[in-house]
């Protein structure tokens, strides 16, 4: 893949194998299949929905909820990995003539990597720097 991509996307691409996975991933959080403690496995349970009455209704998708992740990425019940300030609201601030500027500290209070990623509704209104980055 390394030769299909431009430069500077190899710079901020971290490739990993089978053996050097366990530099970015603690064993706890690390498949089982590739060497970690994690047993988690994906089972698929039809959902219930309800209808305009409130009973409830086979669909689709979705995970069983059991010992698996909690869907906002991490694991059932473990410890927070990341503060971000402001937690709600951002407030921009005039900074010349129609610049506004906020700033969002995105701070990492775990030992392991943290990769995250900042998304616009308006990408060409809102200017992100940087909007991907590994703390």
């Amino acid at each position: 893949i390394k030769s299909l991509l431009p430069a500077p996307a190899v710079a901020r691409i971290k490739f990993v194998s089978k053996s050097s996975i366990d530099q970015l991933v603690s064993p706890d959080n690390l498949l089982a299949e590739w060497g970690g403690l994690d047993t988690w496995q994906y089972h698929w349970v039809l959902e219930k929905k309800a209808d305009n009455e409130g009973k409830a209704h086979e669909g689709h998708g979705g995970n069983d909820g059991h010992g698996g992740h909690d869907g906002n990425g991490g694991h059932d019940g473990q410890a927070e990995c990341v503060k971000i300030s402001p937690e709600k609201t951002v407030i921009f601030s005039s900074t010349g003539y129609n610049n506004l500027k906020a700033d969002i500290l995105i701070q990492n209070v775990s030992s392991l990597f943290l990769a995250f990623k900042v998304k616009s509704t308006c990408p060409s209104l809102f200017l992100v720097r940087p909007h991907t980055a590994m703390v």
